[in-house]
Order: C-alpha cells, then structure tokens, then sequence
C-alpha cells in the first residue's frame, strides 16, 4: 500500500513538472522569437554602360559583410568594368584578371531554399558558400535586366539558435521549478486527504 501510494505521489510530481514545463516553453515561444534569418541586400552603383555577364568576383571577405570584394562586369559594349565595394566607382580595366574563381550561379543553380529573393529578371549571378561549424554564409551577386547589380548576404549562425534556447530556459526552468512546488503541495493535500478517509473508516 506504501509502495503505491509513493508511485502516486511521484507520478503526481512528475506530471506537474512536466506541465510546468510546458507552460514555460509557450509563454517562451510567446516573449521569445524565432531565430528566423533574413537575406540582407546592398545595391551596387549603377555601371557606366549597360552590364551582361558578371566575370569574376574576388571574395576579400568571410565574413557576412561583402566589402572589399570586387567585382567584374563585361557591358553590352564588350568593355569590362570593376568596382571594389563599397569603395570606389567603376572603373574600366583591360584585361580581366586570370585567376578566376570557380563562383556559382547562386540566384538559378543553388536550391531554392539557398537563393536570393531577386525574381525572375536575372541575367547572370555569382555566388559563394562559406561554411564553418558554428555559421553559414552565403554571398550572391546578381545582374539584373534592367542593368542593376546587387549584393545578397545570408547569414546564419548556431549562436543565434543557442541563445533563443538560453532565453526560453529562463521561462522553463521557473515552471519546472513551479511545477514542482506545486506538485509537492498536491501530493500533501491528497495525502493528507487520504489519511481523513481512513481515519473516518476507522471511527
């Protein structure tokens, strides 16, 4: 009978705590946002002549910040044009340097998931995937047909999803905590009814 009563109010306990838990976690998801990561967009300066095929990117930069990079244009005139962002203005330089880099065609190759939010009007792009163990960097420039350019940054971080977890274990841990005092004074008021039942059998 002792050992049943014991399971009780350990399940009791239990059952609480994990309530109290699960408060803590929706009242969190309320105070507390989603780690949600977003593209962030640079525009470049508007080239002399019309831009058609983006040749070569230097990647100056890991980092979630494209400045320093440079990037070469060919126009519709066959010229090509550089520019070192966010330094300088276009320049026209002859010839193209040799050691191109293999960059991917970020805004049409890359999965959907990993593309920029630039639509449909793209008339080439070069992007570069930057991964390490605690964050990813994607970097995508995209020439659009109106003759625009635009640098794409998406950054995302473990950090960023360790500290939404350590701001929510301040509203769990409370309700665990809760959930158990709470729990503790249940138990005593079962028992504690228990006992008043078999008192009254008795008489």
């Amino acid at each position: 009978m002792r050992q049943k009563s014991c399971f009780l109010n350990s399940a009791v306990i239990v059952f609480l705590l994990i309530f109290g838990c699960g408060a803590g976690f929706l009242i969190s998801k309320f105070f507390v946002k989603d780690y949600v990561p977003s593209w962030d967009q640079h525009q470049l300066p508007i080239m002399p002549d019309m831009g058609v095929d983006i040749l070569h990117v230097d990647i100056n930069s890991t980092f979630d910040d494209p400045t320093n990079d440079v990037i070469y244009v060919k126009s519709k005139d066959g010229k090509v044009f550089s520019n070192s962002l966010f330094q300088s203005n276009w320049q026209e330089v002859d010839p193209v340097p040799s050691e191109e880099k293999d960059l991917d065609k970020c805004a049409t190759d890359w999965v959907e998931a990993d593309r920029p939010p630039v639509g449909n009007n793209v008339v080439d792009s070069a992007g570069v995937r930057i991964e390490r163990p605690s964050n990813l960097i994607l970097r995508c420039y995209v020439l659009l047909d109106d003759g625009s350019l635009q640098a794409w940054v998406y950054y995302i971080s473990s950090l960023g999803f360790m500290g939404v977890a350590m701001a929510r274990s301040l509203y769990i841990l409370p309700g665990a905590v809760i959930g158990v005092i709470l729990g503790y004074f249940v138990v005593r008021l079962i028992n504690k009814r228990i006992s008043s039942v078999k008192a009254e059998n008795a008489s």
